[in-house]
């Protein structure tokens, strides 16, 4: 790892290739959270691509328009979902409509960062 960003609504994690996400539980992700974390991830990754990962331990909720700014982020070339919850990664087939990137939920963080480095080592690949 390569830093950590500890704040009240959660702990974002910054590695080689990707941002890991644990919220605190109760939490509604919005606007101005969502904006500090891009600006994590711009900070360090400002033209490199990577992978976003949360990793739903406790349960909270996120705004949905807080996607399309998401989207926005050029060099983002995957977000992963991790919950062990059954339910927590059927609620992620409703978020997939509103994340314009490539998407996917995992039971296990390994797989999920082995997926965000698959994509990033495709995109590093092609530019």
């Amino acid at each position: 790892m390569n830093q950590l960003y500890e704040y009240d609504f959660g702990v974002i994690e910054v590695h080689d290739f990707y941002l890991k996400a644990v919220i605190s539980e109760g939490v509604t992700i919005e606007k101005e959270i969502s904006t500090l974390i891009i600006s994590i991830a711009n900070k360090h990754f400002p033209k490199k691509p990577f992978g976003y990962i949360t990793h739903r331990i406790h349960s909270y909720s996120v705004n949905p328009i807080v996607y399309l700014e998401v989207a926005e982020i050029e060099n983002l070339v995957g977000f992963a979902i991790v919950s062990e919850n059954p339910s927590k990664l059927e609620n992620s087939n409703f978020e997939k409509f509103f994340i314009k990137k490539s998407t996917k939920a995992f039971s296990n963080l390994d797989k999920a960062i082995q997926w965000v480095k698959e994509l990033v080592e495709k995109k590093i690949d092609v530019t």
